[in-house]
């Protein structure tokens, strides 16, 4: 997959090893596939932003703007999102392993699927507890009917 990025400077910037992009404007930015490990984007703008196959590992997102992003496929393992805003964030196939949402962390109407259920080696509890946050479950028939029995109760 080819990458597009918004502004070539950020990257240069992190490949040179810098890690604070703390407010930075990514808004609708073409991300994808970027590789921003262990990255501080606390309050970032990334409303819009296109972040498919992006590693973002240990990446700092706290109170970060997710609105509507495309985090498809994305490495958010041990990505701090305490207070981040994730409504309509697509984190379909996302590895959320080990992420630490922190308190009022805004879910509703974001998406996660089977994939993300089990790259991120979630409980049922697990599960249920984002489609209580407002989580929307994408291809609900597709996870073990063991998960989809305790679900519905």
């Amino acid at each position: 997959m080819g990458i597009m990025f918004a502004d070539p400077v950020l990257v240069a910037r992190y490949a040179q090893g810098e890690r604070n992009f703390i407010g930075a404007n990514l808004r609708g930015a073409c991300l994808n596939g970027i590789v921003f490990v262990e990255a501080d984007l606390r309050g970032a703008d990334l409303n819009g932003a296109k972040l498919r196959e992006a590693n973002l590992r240990g990446a700092n997102l706290r109170r970060a703007e997710l609105g509507g992003a495309d985090l498809t496929g994305a490495d958010l393992r041990e990505a701090s999102l305490s207070e981040a805003k994730l409504e309509k964030a697509d984190l379909s196939g996302a590895n959320l392993a080990g992420v630490y949402l922190g308190q009022n962390c805004l879910r509703a109407g974001c998406f996660v699927d089977s994939t993300t259920y089990e790259k991120s080696s979630w409980t049922p509890e697990t599960l249920l507890e984002w489609q209580q946050a407002g989580a929307i479950i994408k291809d609900f028939s597709r996870l073990p009917k063991e998960v989809i029995r305790q679900i519905l109760g």
